[in-house]
């Protein structure tokens, strides 16, 4: 008997090879190693518009659902224990849910009781399968969340008649929302007024950001210690513990000192923002609160808490390693000191700026205009450019446009300055990739908070980059390509996947197969292939976020870690990777059909297809090699299919 998976992979193989061959007027399609093919997935009509989760441990009843499931159009996720099943329950959104009652470690009708409570899972039909045959088992079930009982053995017409009743067929505009909802980041908003939460929320909620509220700041800990958020946006002003006290105690914390706090002040705030400073505070806004400011700040913490946490996985996972845990020699904490290049043509501003800066530990440099910030940046990029808009020649927002667009700059951080108030300034440097801005006249308070922020958001960026760089000395990089090691990766999947669990982000993972690769080996020798796998290595790297995590699988394979991606991003992702491979290893050949070498992608996601390492890497390893098989070059996710 085949397994579950192997079926639901051959299931797909078969049916994307017949649909296409004809199309439903008998005519002939293309091959599917067309290019024009390369999107071809189910028709609409037999593309699985449902999701079921089975929690079952016994392979022979894991068999029989996944058959019966895939007949009734079911997208399956299986878990064989329940505290994976309840994960995969509460970020999947499924249709029906499947249960085993007699699971091990599970007392009695525990985990359907669990199920049926969750308020953020809702009202999901439940059918518990157990060998006990008593009609008091059958009544407890119901009692206690099953929607329908089912005794073992099974009997497949029963199964059938079950899931028609519970689960019948949706149209696509009536559908639950999808697995890809559990990306979003969580913003906890924290104030006594009602009002105020309305329209915080309001703001915010249509960033496809999960929006949770707090009335006080008992509530507000409570909230963070159910479900830790990425960012907290904090009133001060609140009876009982007010925001400051708050952040102290969050602060303090191990568990919870990495969130990013936005703390929102009083027009008069400049002794609370002091305040909120000494406290921990990330941040600030003064009320009144604009939109355009409150997603600015908030997507702006939002990145700074991902590359804490990836910095804080990479540094757990190295640690496991039979390798010295101290500070890497030529990166010592505290040893650098922040260069800042301010680009003003205006010389009391500049002034202004410079004396406020050069209180701190930094290395301050002034341009006056568009053009010699160009220069002068890419000459000797700075950690962060305070840029003014209005500048003569190019204005601030090229200026921005053209050093975001050069690698040498992707990491330099961007605060842009203007005397312009009006919102739509703000939203403009967003899109060109400033990371942050200032109105004039600068606060020297806020001026020293948002250079704090950004520059340690480069120095968190740096931290990775040299812990990558660095990673001979521990032996967990590749010889050739320079890549993370096939065994430093399982290490560092596993610190992800539970950390994609624990925040509730979905992670996508690609493992990546180059095709025809043994033809170069085999026709033009080791060195040649040699050199494409570092091309590729190069091409991977630059095609990929900065969060993101690339290593050598082994031979000519490369897998992708992509936290934080929902389905829609990790296509992107996998498509630039594909092109880019593409054209780094025919830059090796005269000729474009010399040797056809591309790039054949399965992507699996956490924890939809399953929260276990080497289930996760199998499962992406049957979409790769369903890529091969319909024709090489092209993608293929297990959502697909």
């Amino acid at each position: 008997m085949r397994s579950p998976s192997t079926y639901m992979l051959q299931s797909a193989y078969d049916l994307r090879n017949a649909n296409a061959m004809t199309d439903t007027a008998g005519h002939a399609k293309r091959h599917p190693s067309d290019k024009q093919a390369d999107g071809v997935r189910y028709p609409s009509a037999n593309k699985p518009v449902k999701t079921a989760v089975v929690i079952e441990n016994n392979p022979a009843d894991m068999s029989l659902m996944s058959e019966i499931l895939t007949e009734k159009q079911f997208r399956i996720m299986m878990a064989d224990n329940s505290d994976t099943g309840l994960a995969m329950a509460e970020n999947a959104a499924p249709e029906v849910i499947i249960v085993n009652l007699d699971l091990p470690g599970i007392e009695g009708l525990t985990l359907p009781q669990l199920l049926a409570s969750r308020a953020d899972i809702g009202p999901i039909p439940i059918i518990g399968l157990s060998e006990d045959r008593r009609p008091e088992s059958e009544q407890a079930a119901h009692d206690n969340g099953c929607a329908m009982y089912l005794t073992k053995p099974l009997d497949p017409a029963q199964v059938r008649d079950a899931l028609s009743s519970l689960a019948p067929h949706q149209d696509d505009d009536q559908r639950r929302p999808s697995s890809s909802t559990v990306a979003k980041a969580r913003v906890l908003i924290v104030d006594d007024e009602l009002m105020n939460l309305k329209l915080f929320k309001a703001y915010l909620s249509t960033e496809n950001y999960e929006i949770i509220t707090a009335e006080s700041g008992q509530e507000a800990l409570r909230r963070v210690d159910q479900t830790p958020p990425d960012v907290i946006l904090l009133d001060i002003m609140m009876p009982g513990m007010d925001g400051f006290e708050v952040t102290r105690r969050l602060k303090k914390n191990p568990a919870t000192d990495a969130i990013p706090i936005i703390m929102v002040t009083a027009l008069s705030g400049e002794k609370n923002r002091a305040r909120g400073l000494e406290a921990g505070a990330d941040e600030f806004l003064t009320k009144p609160v604009h939109k355009a400011e409150l997603v600015a700040r908030v997507g702006s913490m939002l990145r700074l808490k991902r590359f804490q946490d990836q910095l804080r996985s990479r540094q757990a996972s190295e640690n496991l390693l039979d390798t010295p845990s101290s500070s890497p020699q030529g990166f010592i904490e505290g040893e650098h000191i922040p260069s800042i290049l301010i680009v003003e043509d205006d010389d009391r501003d500049a002034k202004l700026l410079r004396d406020h800066l050069e209180k701190e530990p930094y290395f301050v440099r002034r341009v006056s205009n568009g053009e010699i910030a160009i220069r002068d940046a890419l000459d000797d990029p700075p950690d962060l450019i305070i840029l003014d808009i209005m500048l003569p020649g190019i204005d601030g927002f090229e200026v921005c446009r053209r050093l975001k667009s050069d690698g040498r700059m992707k990491h330099t951080q961007l605060l842009m300055q203007t005397s312009l108030r009006e919102l739509e300034y703000r939203i403009q440097g967003s899109e060109v990739g400033a990371d942050d801005y200032l109105v004039k006249p600068v606060e020297p308070r806020e001026l020293l908070a948002r250079v704090q922020a950004l520059l340690k958001k480069k120095r968190y960026i740096d931290k990775l980059n040299h812990r990558y760089e660095s990673a001979l000395n521990r032996a967990i990089r590749d010889g050739l390509t320079g890549l993370y090691n096939h065994e430093y990766f399982k290490r560092f999947l596993q610190f992800e996947i539970n950390r994609s669990l624990q925040q509730r982000h979905l992670l996508s993972l690609l493992l990546i197969d180059l095709d025809n690769f043994k033809q170069v080996n085999d026709c033009l020798g080791h060195q040649t292939g040699d050199r494409i796998l570092i091309n590729v290595a190069k091409a991977i790297g630059e095609s990929v976020r900065d969060v993101d995590f690339v290593a050598r699988y082994g031979g000519e394979e490369f897998v992708v870690i992509l936290p934080y991606a929902d389905h829609e991003e990790a296509r992107e992702i996998a498509e630039c990777i594909r092109i880019a491979i593409k054209e780094a290893a025919q830059s090796e050949f005269t000729t474009p059909d010399e040797l056809p070498v591309s790039a054949s992608i399965g992507v699996a996601c956490c924890p939809e297809d399953g929260t276990d390492v080497d289930l996760l890497i199998r499962k992406a390893d049957e979409m790769m090699y369903l890529a091969k098989q319909l024709g090489k070059d092209q993608i293929c996710f297990t959502s697909d299919y």
